[in-house]
């Protein structure tokens, strides 16, 4: 497909490069005729449309070897400047040819004024050749970066899309939901409770877009809910612990994000652990940054980790905070594994905001 595209691009440059020098010269046929009045023999037009097809030659030719694609990514007043260098050389050329041959047939009438006059006839040819030339050049590119930026856009709400159906995935809220029934029978209280965590949890998953940056406290809540009924799910068998220093406390967090460091640190540390899982997260600020560790037992080449999820998390980072941000895995003990993530300081919350 891509080659039958290129082709047929080639036959209609073609097209258009044998009917525009046509149509000049069968305009400057007419000029002589009908302006200047001069009887034209069959010899002089056929120079004419010689010369047409000479000036088809070197547009082409220059074309070719001195207008890149690259060019048309650049400024446009660089691609001005480009153009002007164009018609100036492309018509310099040509007069010093036809005066060499002036010269040689003709010297009498090879003047200063006469190449002056040829000079600005050649430029508007060569002109018009330009600047349609360009004018399409330059709607194919700005056609190309519309494209790239509504792939680029696409995949980034793919990504989006990809992370979100990665959160709270179905086979936690099913077992979410037979833990609750089962505790309906045992301890209602509980069972109530347990029921309002999750639906708070749902709520916080499926509105993180709302706010790209929550304060770190509120994500905190909602990681301590999803670890809680992680425990639940597994029958008491994962132990946790969650640490932030004071400065921290009061910082900014992009939404869900320690929320799905810690869920990934669950699936893959309670995966190969049948007596139970134990996870550690761990916030603090140092050198005007702050860093998130989510600590878990396992060995990072053993780990199943989502690509479309660390793909994400990575874009929402540099998007946020520029490349100051950065995020990682690391094996840290023989059987830890360490999630972190890092990036400037942000606005300060109050402490006690929820």
């Amino acid at each position: 497909m891509q080659k039958i595209e290129k082709i047929s691009k080639t036959k209609i440059y073609w097209l258009l490069q044998v009917l525009g020098w046509s149509s000049m010269s069968i305009t400057s046929i007419l000029n002589q005729k009908l302006l200047l009045e001069s009887n034209l023999d069959a010899g002089e037009i056929v120079n004419t449309f010689v010369f047409g097809f000479f000036c088809l030659g070197i547009s082409h030719f220059y074309r070719k070897w001195f207008i890149p694609s690259s060019l048309f990514e650049r400024p446009y007043p660089f691609i001005f400047f480009k153009g002007l260098q164009a018609i100036v050389v492309t018509a310099g050329t040509v007069v010093l040819i036809f005066a060499g041959i002036t010269y040689w047939f003709y010297p009498e009438y090879l003047t200063f004024t006469y190449s002056i006059v040829q000079f600005i006839n050649y430029g508007t040819y060569f002109g018009a050749w330009i600047t349609i030339y360009f004018f399409f050049k330059i709607l194919e590119r700005n056609k190309q970066v519309i494209e790239e930026k509504l792939l680029s856009d696409a995949q980034k709400k793919q990504a989006e899309l990809e992370l979100l159906k990665s959160q709270l995935k179905p086979e936690f809220l099913f077992k979410s939901l037979e833990s609750i029934k089962s505790l309906a029978m045992l301890d209602k209280a509980k069972a109530r409770d347990t029921l309002i965590k999750l639906s708070e949890l749902l709520r916080f998953s499926l509105n993180y877009q709302n706010s790209p940056l929550i304060s770190l406290q509120e994500e905190m809540q909602e990681v301590e809910k999803y670890l809680m009924l992680e425990k639940i799910c597994n029958n008491d068998q994962l132990n946790y612990k969650i640490s932030m220093d004071i400065e921290a406390l009061g910082q900014s967090v992009p939404s869900t994000m320690v929320f799905t460091m810690a869920e990934n640190a669950v699936n893959n540390g309670m995966k190969n652990h049948w007596e139970g899982g134990e996870l550690w997260i761990n916030a603090f600020t140092k050198d005007n940054h702050m860093h998130i560790q989510v600590d878990h037992l396992g060995n990072l080449a053993e780990m199943n980790m989502e690509s479309a999820m660390i793909d994400n998390i990575r874009q929402r980072l540099e998007k946020l905070f520029g490349r100051e941000a950065y995020f990682h895995f690391l094996n840290f003990e023989p059987e830890k594994v360490r999630t972190v993530i890092s990036y400037p300081l942000q606005k300060q919350y109050p402490k006690n905001e929820v």
